[in-house]
């Protein structure tokens, strides 16, 4: 390889007496390095990213805010004898919820949620109103995209301190793979007090 320009022979001829292990890794780089050559693309005008950035956030929200209403739409009712038959506290019923609830609307939401992520990030590289560094320091409108996850996450540590024998007969249970509705559930269950989808 000489200046800017790729000696493709070259480059061939390295990857072939590279080792299985690195061959991906290497067709990466080389992909890589024709699509970052002037003569294969150029880079988006500002113009052309901003209004590109603007059509994809605009739909983004329209769809990830259609999904969530389909979402909430499948949501059932946890019956009260959910957990029969199981030794499990108050608390662990309520983590169990709260993870399940999480798990299961990131199943639901899936690609959408994803992709209003991306949109979001866009947006901001774009340097779209309320979403640029200048408009937007804290980057709260990406924090906001990232809610779901966050909260999954924080679910997700109470839930793996159950016994894994239960956590097995919990994960056996086809009703907790289902969107329910947490408070509905709660009350079905006798465990109203308690709430699983604030902080």
């Amino acid at each position: 390889m000489t200046g800017s320009k790729l000696d493709s022979g070259r480059l061939w001829h390295m990857a072939a007496n590279l080792n299985k292990n690195t061959w991906p890794v290497w067709t990466l780089l080389i992909g890589s390095l024709f699509w970052l050559t002037p003569s294969q693309a150029q880079s988006p005008t500002q113009e052309d990213l901003t209004s590109f950035a603007i059509r994809r956030l605009a739909q983004a929200v329209i769809d990830y805010s259609a999904q969530i209403k389909y979402c909430r739409q499948q949501e059932i009712v946890l019956p009260p004898n959910t957990f029969a038959g199981l030794e499990i506290s108050r608390d662990e019923q309520i983590a169990t919820l709260a993870y399940f609830r999480h798990k299961n609307d990131r199943t639901c939401l899936g690609q959408v949620e994803e992709e209003f992520l991306q949109a979001s990030l866009l947006a901001r590289e774009a340097k779209l109103p309320a979403y640029s560094a200048k408009d937007d320091p804290g980057a709260e409108q990406i924090l906001t995209a990232l809610l779901s996850r966050t909260l999954a996450l924080k679910r997700e540590l109470p839930y793996l301190r159950l016994a894994p024998a239960l956590r097995s007969q919990l994960e056996a249970l086809p009703v907790l793979q289902h969107n329910f509705d947490p408070f509905q559930s709660m009350r079905s269950l006798g465990l109203s007090n308690s709430a699983i989808d604030d902080d």
